[in-house]
């Protein structure tokens, strides 16, 4: 799970050397709105982290077929491979949380702000 306005082709060939050594298969997407995925129009709300864990992650299992795992993520994506980690025991070997934000710190508020004004004119939006 990446970061908060990252995607899977900023971690480049990390996921495939990952999947080599450990011999197993990595399944990486970019969530709504990020990378190669839809486009969206509107910021996520504040609740975007458990959204990610109770609304996307369930189809996403449903659709591969996973019965075990390990959930990986890093800054934001940390938080929320622990939420998939929790909601999901019975089948989630292990969480790895690179980085995570467990709580919001005071420059990300600043940085939520300049975001927001730079999402106005929908140029950041079109980046992402």
């Amino acid at each position: 799970m990446h970061e908060l306005l990252g995607c899977v082709e900023m971690r480049r060939d990390f996921l495939q050397r990952l999947s080599d050594r450990l011999r197993c298969t990595v399944i990486a997407y970019d969530r709504l709105g990020f990378g190669r995925s839809s486009r969206v129009t509107k910021l996520p709300g504040p609740d975007f982290v458990n959204k990610e864990a109770t609304d996307v992650f369930p189809v996403l299992r449903d659709n591969v077929c996973l019965e075990e795992f390990i959930v990986y993520g890093h800054r934001i994506g940390g938080a929320m491979a622990a939420e998939v980690g929790a909601i999901f025991q019975d089948s989630c070997n292990a969480v790895v949380a690179e980085s995570a934000l467990p709580f919001v710190e005071e420059n990300s508020f600043v940085g939520v702000a300049a975001a927001k004004k730079a999402c106005k004119s929908e140029a950041l939006l079109d980046k992402l």
